[in-house]
């Protein structure tokens, strides 16, 4: 049986792939958000974050053989969590990371941070409203950071338990709330800032699946400064392409890659 740590995004076409080729799967995911994913008695799904701990525990009730890990590739405790869970309990890991997003034109005003808490004592100093899109994870650093400087947050946000009670615990104002899942198209982007009347978006390189070219697009178009959260640099081999990812893990199963 295979364990997929899967996000949103690519989840559905790993799944499918992984099917046709008569796999097993123990899909995980961190929330219960609804996935357009296939009927299939090969398929069992789990929600919940997991620490190493867990998913060792959890590889050895399940007899797992390989996990892939293609979780968003901001969610760096997932990543390691799940590589010392490989590496302690000796199975093959596969990872995918997406792609990194083309920087938009010279046009756009990007302001690249290494870490949340920079991103939001920026962006919030220097702006009365901001547009939040990098999930509830942190939001507690940019409420707190809007507090501080009197800044209004607008928050889009994916509709699951962990959003929402991200938004009860630091009370914000139900009309300051987006709950939606994307992917978000430019027009999508240009109501939301238009409705809203920021003037700096706070995003992060989620890649083409994440639709960050249109928020660029968008911030470009209204004139709003891009406060950008750098991608996380990883330090072992992965795949950015869920076809090559595919074929790996097939070959592997076949005796062909070690």
């Amino acid at each position: 049986m295979i364990l997929l740590l899967g996000g949103t995004a690519e989840t559905p076409e790993l799944v499918r792939g992984l099917l046709d080729n008569g796999f097993q799967i123990l899909l995980s995911t961190a929330t219960d958000t609804e996935l357009n994913l296939p009927a299939s008695g090969k398929l069992r799904r789990i929600c919940g974050m997991k620490n190493a701990d867990e998913l060792k525990a959890l590889t050895t009730h399940e007899k797992i053989k390989t996990i892939i890990c293609a979780v968003h590739p901001y969610a760096q405790q997932a990543i390691a969590n799940a590589r010392i869970c490989a590496k302690d309990s000796g199975i093959k890991i596969f990872t995918y990371l997406r792609p990194e997003s083309e920087r938009p034109p010279s046009g756009a005003v990007i302001h690249e941070f290494a870490d949340h808490s920079q991103a939001a004592e920026n962006a919030c100093k220097n702006h009365k409203k901001v547009l939040l899109t990098v999930g509830s994870r942190n939001l507690d650093i940019y409420a707190q950071a809007a507090r501080k400087y009197r800044s209004e947050l607008f928050v889009r946000l994916l509709d699951c338990q962990l959003s929402r009670e991200a938004v009860v615990r630091n009370n914000l104002p139900a009309e300051n709330v987006i709950f939606a899942r994307g992917p978000f198209s430019c027009e999508d982007n240009c109501k939301l800032l238009e409705k809203s009347g920021a003037s700096a978006i706070i995003t992060k390189d989620g890649g083409r699946a994440g639709a960050t070219a249109e928020k660029f697009r968008a911030a470009e178009i209204y004139k709003v400064e891009i406060y950008l959260i750098g991608r996380p640099q990883y330090d072992f081999s992965f795949f950015t392409s869920t076809d090559q990812l595919l074929k790996a893990v097939i070959e592997y199963h076949s005796g062909k890659l070690e």
